[in-house]
């Protein structure tokens, strides 16, 4: 889609090599979902397991209108279809699996117990209940579901007409942190999992396994985070070697554009910065001139007096020397 090899990126990228190629951050969210699904077969096996539930029930009228009578409660919604290119649609079908769980589960059964349906028909309901009664199943629906809610939202906003670089960022990252964290709350999951589905026992007993879906949501997020420019966000919270490294980087992209001195001029910056968030500029000063001792006033004096031979000096190896080892300093 991109054209990186072939395409219009590519022809512009051979007229101006410095064009950078800056894709929708909404689509490349979807990106990361459906490559982070096809990575974990429980995964897949859960959404076509939505999706042989919404087909079963919407091909037929009579099934459809079975579901929809034991829809008692308020919070029972109607089952939907999941769409290759609509994700938040897995959104909307894992809410339907979870607020319909029972309702569900309870319809596949009378219809597998129905000596009047078709035979073909029972078989059909008997293996789609067979997959849903399962701690398995039940737990993905309650973590994807979660997952698949924290994705729609974050779309939502990426999607809005004044978002900007900063703020895809921080929804990026704000999503990456989320999606670690769950893996260290997966027995409180198994706890609410058990209370709601009334299963106790899992089918198959197996050692716990790190998914690869957690794994592969990070790696694909962590992607689509900008490392060029990403620094600049938070300069101030960074060292000056750290900020020294990154600036280079860029320097070295950009290199026809940048001077070598760049790196300099970016510790230095976010010293500039850190003085104006304390507003240490008077107390700098004061600082400064009450340290002055009388050696350094003599040396300054003879600087003055031998203008000449100052002028004539290269000091860029002192102020470089200065940049890296002194600029951060605390006074």
């Amino acid at each position: 889609m991109a054209g990186v090899y072939l395409g219009l990126q590519a022809r512009i990228k051979e007229i101006y090599p410095l064009a950078q190629f800056i894709p929708c951050s909404a689509h490349s969210l979807n990106l990361v979902g459906e490559c982070a699904v096809n990575s974990c077969k429980s995964a897949v096996d859960f959404f076509c397991l939505l999706q042989s539930l919404y087909n079963f029930f919407s091909i037929s009228t009579h099934r459809w209108e079975k579901l929809k009578n034991n829809f008692t409660k308020p919070e029972n919604v109607s089952l939907k279809n999941l769409s290759d290119t609509r994700w938040p649609a897995r959104h909307e079908a894992c809410i339907s699996l979870n607020k319909n769980w029972n309702e569900i589960i309870l319809t596949l059964t009378d219809i597998n117990n129905d000596t009047t349906v078709k035979p073909i028909t029972r078989c059909e309901a008997k293996g789609l209940l067979t997959k849903l009664i399962s701690i398995e199943t039940a737990l993905m629906a309650h973590i994807l579901g979660d997952i698949m809610e924290r994705f729609y939202l974050t779309s939502k906003k990426l999607q809005s007409i004044h978002i900007d670089l900063e703020s895809v960022i921080i929804l990026y990252r704000s999503l990456i942190q989320y999606v670690s964290s769950l893996r260290e709350m997966f027995d409180l999951y198994e706890i609410k999992t058990k209370e709601k589905s009334g299963i106790k026992d899992y089918q198959e007993e197996t050692l716990r396994k790190k998914k690869k879906i957690n794994d592969r949501l990070n790696l694909e997020l962590n992607k689509r985070v900008s490392e060029k420019f990403s620094f600049f966000f938070n300069i101030t919270k960074l060292s000056s070697a750290e900020i020294y490294e990154k600036a280079e980087n860029l320097q070295t992209f950009y290199k026809e554009d940048l001077g070598t001195t760049f790196s300099n001029e970016c510790v230095h910056f976010s010293s500039f910065l850190l003085s104006l968030a304390y507003d240490e500029f008077p107390d700098t000063i004061s600082y400064l001139r009450s340290k002055t001792t009388e050696e350094r006033l003599n040396c300054l004096a003879i600087l003055t007096i031998e203008s000449d031979l100052t002028n004539a000096l290269n000091y860029d190896d002192v102020i470089n020397l200065f940049a890296n080892e002194k600029a951060r300093r605390k006074l």
